[in-house]
């Protein structure tokens, strides 16, 4: 008997609650469509990006899909399943070809139908546009930044005057690391 696929997924430790009500909204739409618990299987990837491609849980999720398990993937928002069109389409395609449907809640699309199709093309259009302006704005503060002088990343937390002095004194890594509170690749960077 195939299974309907309720994909949850968080992109960092931060949000791991969101996995939880990601679920809650999944199992209580395929229930409120008669579906019982031993009816559906949820896959769920902890602090993963969007952006992979290859992610565990939707790795055995498509892998399952490929063997006939699945009749239909049901995510609440299809930027839970992937952030590029292209990851989002390749899906779809297969997911077509195997006659699997796809179902996102909060986009209310259902591939089943040619509308839903047409309107998840959109909307991932949409969401990759979205992100990639966000990676361009990300990318001229830095580059403003660098421009004003701005030193970029963290401080270092080594001093090394200390280290180089210590290093001419003939002291071993041990020894430094103990002394400065580094680590000897920290010291091997002197």
């Amino acid at each position: 008997m195939k299974k309907f696929a309720l994909y949850i997924r968080c992109s960092t430790v931060h949000n791991i609650g969101g996995l939880e009500s990601q679920k809650d909204a999944l199992t209580r739409y395929v229930e409120s469509k008669g579906t019982r618990p031993n009816d559906y299987v949820v896959y769920e990837d902890k602090a993963i990006s969007g952006a992979r491609e290859s992610r565990p849980a939707l790795n055995i999720l498509m892998e399952d899909c490929r063997n006939g398990k699945i009749e239909a993937v049901l995510v609440v928002s299809f930027s839970r399943f992937a952030r590029s069109t292209q990851h989002l389409l390749s899906a779809l395609n297969e997911f077509n070809r195997l006659g699997i449907h796809f179902i996102s809640l909060s986009e209310n699309i259902d591939t089943s139908t040619s509308i839903g199709r047409m309107v998840f093309t959109m909307v991932a259009s949409i969401a990759e546009f979205e992100r990639s302006l966000i990676q361009e704005r990300v990318r001229r503060g830095l580059q403003t930044a660098r421009n004003k002088g701005k030193t970029l990343g963290r401080p270092k937390k080594r001093n090394g005057a200390l280290i180089r002095e210590l290093l001419n004194k003939k002291l071993t890594y041990d020894q430094i690391s103990e002394l400065t509170g580094v680590s000897h690749w920290c010291i091997a960077q002197e």
